[in-house]
């Protein structure tokens, strides 16, 4: 009898335990929000033009060389320019996909094979100091210059000389007049230079462990005009670096594991443009959010309707238990009814449902708590990037 009562005990604090860990009950469900650009593009631009202008886009000796474990190897197939063209068609791709222009037209590629670019111009107006400088040399120019004297192959062969211009980069006045009347774009996006280096190695780092990477490091320069006044705006230079990893227990194996030196390279490029088009303008994003489960007879029957995206339904059904006696039930309900609010777009009133959650137990129940003040710092950023996007979007009308 002794044994049975003690048996009946165990299941009772068992059981008693399951009742206060109800809070552990979630599911995780997977939505899209909207991210705001991380560079605030120029006020007032609702239509583009986008050239692909890069100046390297031919073969050349200075773009070539890739490394295989610490040794210097030569490309023959010009993966630079096929690399960049890659990165040019990703970044029109995905900033299309986010309907932020009303308008983006695609200007016929630029065709550097024949021509000769010459910074005289630049240098001479850095240089000049005997007479007052009506026209400051414009930074992004002297950088990008200096990328070109680095990288530009020889003068042999190339017949018409083009001289950057001080202020205009590539460009001149009336190029970008000419641009602004035939397309009726306000801004002009230009890919000026895009380079691309990669390195693959592999080595042992334990005792039956060998690790294999590749890295693909890139760079994009971009100058950005304003086609209403027909000067320029601002230069972006796009640093990325993507990389894999492969292990295994024999040597030779883990380089066998990791992509294709051409997969990786062209690869790295298309993500690096999906990357160059979410820096530029707002863009969706998928992300996780918690939710509570429960096996009480009215909170499961919303489990359904979440999944179905039926948040009103549901968020009626748990509105009807924040006054329940129960209080985990009612901390669920208040918790759950948060991302409903957010689900509907209402971030205000989806902090006032967590802050009155977390409010039923305080500190008292920690994992709750922490479940509270995660999703309080997450609306937080949310309504500050709503902001940042609200000024994005009318900027751009």
């Amino acid at each position: 009898m002794k044994i049975f009562r003690n048996l009946l005990l165990l299941i009772t604090i068992i059981w008693g335990l399951q009742a206060c860990n109800t809070l552990y009950s979630y599911s995780l469900i997977d939505i899209e929000v909207v991210e705001p650009g991380k560079l605030m593009l120029p006020e007032k631009y609702s239509a583009a033009a986008i050239r692909y202008n890069n100046v390297t886009d031919s073969y050349n000796t200075t773009n070539n060389t890739y490394y295989k474990d610490s040794r210097f190897l030569t490309d023959t197939i010009n993966m630079d320019s096929i690399a960049a063209g890659i990165y040019f068609a990703s970044v029109i791709e995905n900033l299309n996909k986010q309907f932020y222009f009303d308008s983006i037209t695609e200007l016929e590629s630029a065709d550097y094979s024949e021509i000769y670019l010459s910074d005289s111009l630049v240098r001479l107006q850095e240089s000049d100091t005997t007479e007052p400088i009506t026209k400051s040399v414009y930074y992004p120019v002297s950088m990008l210059t200096k990328i070109i004297n680095e990288t530009q192959p020889g003068r042999t062969g190339k017949q018409i000389l083009k001289l950057i211009d001080p202020e205009y980069g590539l460009y001149k006045p009336e190029e970008l007049k000419e641009i602004a009347d035939s397309t009726h774009a306000d801004l002009l996006i230009s890919l000026d230079y895009f380079t691309s280096v990669d390195a693959e190695s592999s080595q042992k780092i334990a005792a039956g462990l060998y690790i294999g990477n590749i890295a693909v490091y890139g760079m994009g320069v971009w100058n950005f005009y304003n086609l209403k006044t027909g000067r320029p705006e601002f230069s972006y230079n796009h640093l990325d670096t993507l990389m894999w990893y492969a292990e295994s227990q024999s040597p030779g194996y883990a380089e066998k594991e990791l992509p294709p030196r051409k997969d990786a390279v062209l690869n790295a490029a298309d993500v690096m443009g999906i990357r160059l088009a979410e820096k530029l303008i707002p863009h969706w994003i998928g992300v996780q959010r918690l939710y509570y489960t429960s096996g009480q007879a009215e909170l499961k029957k919303t489990e359904p309707l979440v999944k179905d995206g039926k948040w009103i339904e549901a968020a009626e059904i748990w509105r009807a238990n924040v006054n329940n006696k129960n209080k985990n039930i009612a901390a669920k309900s208040m918790y759950n009814l948060g991302v409903a609010c957010e689900m509907q777009g209402d971030l205000e009133a989806a902090v006032d449902w967590i802050v009155k959650s977390y409010h039923v137990f305080g500190n008292k129940n920690e994992i709750h708590s922490m479940n509270c003040l995660d999703y309080l710092n997450i609306l937080g950023q949310r309504r500050f990037d709503l902001k940042v996007i609200e000024k994005q979007v009318s900027s751009s009308l």
